[in-house]
């Protein structure tokens, strides 16, 4: 349809796998939803294959939380040799990283960023230049927003966020960059409930939100997971998760090893498939004290044995 859209990621043997997005109201062909392009011996593109983008794939990735102080080489070909999907970046050095990692055949997904909205000219450079970096691919920006004199949650703030948001959703739509607002404990921007508001205020396809369970379970203790990843529904762009204690109050229980912690990820992971999200998830690792390598590797055989259930 008019007005589709293609996201690059790194295929096989140097290919490149093209996801297509349909404008809202419209579809894609059925079976026809990605495409593999190739270079031939002259170094034009071609269509190699076409294929079905099945929902269940989804790009299990790094966060930077967790990828340590190495350079963006060494980290990228870390998390490629431990079978990530690729990294969950800072908003800083993102073409940096992006470079590393396409080079270990795997991507940047998105760039984790902390904007005040609390000034008339809020200073989203960084945010801009990130952008720039992950144009024409799977990246997202994952925002949380600050806003000075007004309490986490506090809807009073919500045009102040509005007008901020605005020339950032015009440059996404340039970029075809989405910006996922990321809730954030002890933000303004506290709960997914807040996101869900700015989103509905908007109307911009180009915002949605990042679920990040270990925020969600400090925020909302007794929140409905289910309930509230089924109302997202297209507007989910992005989620994180760790290994977590179901009745944790602190970051050491809500953060650890996915290997870790009594909390049941698999009735989220069957949402997910309910409602067909294809998007990136995310491994928190904010704060977890082991080598990065170790870390990494205990949580994806632990992400595998999850998604072998």
């Amino acid at each position: 349809p008019q007005g589709t859209r293609a996201e690059l990621q790194q295929g096989p043997n140097g290919s490149q796998i093209a996801r297509l997005y349909a404008p809202p109201g419209t579809a894609i062909e059925q079976d026809r939803d990605s495409i593999e392009l190739a270079r031939d011996q002259h170094g034009a593109i071609r269509v190699q294959a076409w294929r079905r983008d099945s929902p269940q794939e989804r790009p299990f990735v790094a966060m930077h939380t967790g990828t340590g102080s190495g350079s963006a080489a060494e980290q990228a070909a870390m998390v490629h040799s431990l079978g990530y999907a690729g990294i969950a970046a800072d908003v800083q050095n993102v073409g940096a990283q992006r470079l590393a990692c396409e080079a270990n055949q795997t991507d940047v997904f998105s760039a984790y960023a902390v904007l005040d909205v609390s000034a008339a000219r809020p200073d989203d450079a960084a945010i801009r230049t990130a952008m720039a970096a992950l144009a024409g691919g799977p990246g997202t920006i994952w925002l949380a927003l600050q806003q000075r004199g007004l309490e986490p949650r506090d809807p009073k703030g919500d045009a102040q966020a509005a007008a901020a948001l605005a020339p950032l959703l015009a440059l996404a739509q340039k970029t075809g960059i989405e910006i996922a607002l990321y809730p954030h404990h002890g933000c303004w921007l506290e709960t997914a409930e807040d996101a869900l508001r700015l989103c509905d205020r908007l109307q911009d396809p180009g915002l949605g939100i990042c679920f990040n369970l270990c925020h969600f379970l400090r925020c909302t203790p007794d929140g409905d997971a289910d309930a509230l990843l089924r109302r997202a529904g297209p507007r989910l762009l992005a989620v994180t998760v760790n290994g977590a204690a179901a009745k944790g109050s602190d970051w050491n229980t809500l953060i650890q090893p996915l290997d870790r912690g009594d909390y049941d990820l698999r009735p989220l992971l069957r949402t997910l498939d309910a409602i067909e999200y294809r998007g990136p998830i995310g491994l928190q690792a904010f704060g977890i004290n082991l080598p990065p390598r170790e870390h990494l590797a205990r949580s994806m055989t632990a992400w595998r044995a999850l998604r072998s259930r």
